[in-house]
């Protein structure tokens, strides 16, 4: 995962490291940590290989960040970058991370993956309303870089002439595509589940996710089945698991006084154990169906809107 806008200082950095151990965060400060720009990679550990030998460059402090990870058998580079909202700061940056590369060609081959805010547009479709900014101009800078390593804009590879956009001005029915994942033109085949969603409330960013698979990997599945959060907050079923789990306590007790092969605490148990989670699974539908089905009303209404060529901007927003 790549963040933007971090302001994270050493202090930060020791407390995330206390509370949160399976994370392996690489941060890049601005030369004003706390107060301007700032970008991190965020990395799971339990899914590297030795993720302590991960390498990174800075290629530019706070707006530049280099990563090399063990991923399976490849070794991946990831690049995560927080574009300038100045034209000119813009295309220096991109022009500076190009010849960073192009120096370093021998220790980096290739770039795999650059994500991040940048700031700037490839295409009108990426704006409302439906123009270029300054900006965009950036876009001739980064071509070359995207060309040089055969990388492509993979949600838009794979949605078209689709709209979707990830900032938001505030007050304003501005919006823009700035934040994107780039991968390499032969992984965008191998990704799924590209999605689009709101990350913190107070953020006017939405956050940019996909899944990356590894075809000679070996089918996984879903593991073993865990009740929901929301069913053991929900008041009907802890109406309907209070009697049950008085009477399984009465039954354990009974079955240790008069234990048989067919009824003993291990039976009662497993039918106990079986009768719950039925309810619970029942219960899950129920809760967590009606919120889903919500939500997806709402987002495939939002789609249809932003997509509907019939309707115009000014409405539309």
């Amino acid at each position: 995962m790549a963040i933007q806008e971090t302001h994270l200082d050493a202090g930060h950095l020791a407390t995330i490291a206390t509370l949160w151990p399976s994370l392996h965060v690489i941060n890049s400060a601005h030369a004003n940590a706390t107060s301007t720009a700032g970008i991190a990679i965020v990395l799971n550990k339990s899914h590297l290989l030795n993720p302590e030998k991960t390498s990174h460059w800075e290629i530019i402090p706070g707006r530049a960040l280099l990563a090399q990870i063990k991923w399976r058998d490849r070794e991946v580079f990831i690049l995560a970058v927080y574009g300038p909202n100045g034209v000119q700061e813009s295309k220096d940056m991109w022009s500076s991370i190009d010849t960073w590369l192009d120096e370093h060609k021998l220790e980096i081959p290739a770039i795999d993956i650059i994500m991040g805010d940048m700031n700037f547009v490839e295409d009108e479709i990426d704006r409302v309303p439906t123009r270029l900014a300054a900006v965009d101009e950036a876009e001739e800078s980064f071509r070359s870089l995207k060309l040089r390593f055969d990388l492509q804009d993979g949600w838009r590879k794979l949605n078209g002439d689709r709209k979707e956009y990830t900032w938001r001005r505030p007050g304003s029915r501005e919006r823009s595509r700035l934040d994107r994942i780039y991968l390499k033109s032969n992984w965008t085949e191998e990704s799924r589940h590209w999605q689009c969603k709101p990350a913190l409330p107070s953020s006017d960013h939405w956050m940019v996710s996909v899944d990356l698979t590894d075809n000679l990997c070996p089918e996984v599945g879903e593991g073993r089945w865990a009740m929901p959060n929301a069913v053991t907050e929900d008041y009907e079923f802890k109406a309907i698991l209070k009697p049950r789990t008085q009477q399984f306590l009465r039954d354990v007790k009974h079955a240790r006084a008069n234990r048989t092969t067919a009824r003993n605490p291990q039976t009662v148990f497993e039918t106990f154990k079986d009768d719950v989670g039925q309810h619970a699974r029942s219960r899950g539908a129920a809760v967590g169906s009606t919120a889903k089905r919500e939500e997806a009303r709402l987002d495939s209404e939002r789609k249809r809107t932003e997509n509907d060529p019939t309707i115009d901007e000014e409405t539309r927003q």
